[in-house]
């Protein structure tokens, strides 16, 4: 009777604000948080990787190089 009454404290101490899962070890609500993280939007984030965009095809970039490369192939294209 004893465990089961420290078990269950244990459960209300590892709960996620969020989403009201328990947990019984703290590093799986840890590790579950991470999963909130990834799945929110952060419009700076996505700003900054849609910061590359082609005029001709309207593809967007991440990296200036890329894009670069697709600028390239565009004019090598019309030649």
């Amino acid at each position: 009777m004893l465990q089961r009454q420290i078990q269950q404290l244990n459960l209300a101490q590892n709960w996620c604000a969020k989403c009201n899962a328990t947990f019984q070890i703290t590093s799986d609500l840890v590790y579950h948080m991470r999963s909130h993280d990834k799945r929110e939007f952060d419009p700076i984030k996505r700003k900054r990787e849609e910061k590359f965009k082609c005029d001709v095809c309207k593809e967007t970039y991440k990296e200036r190089h890329h894009f670069t490369r697709r600028m390239t192939s565009h004019s090598l294209l019309e030649k």
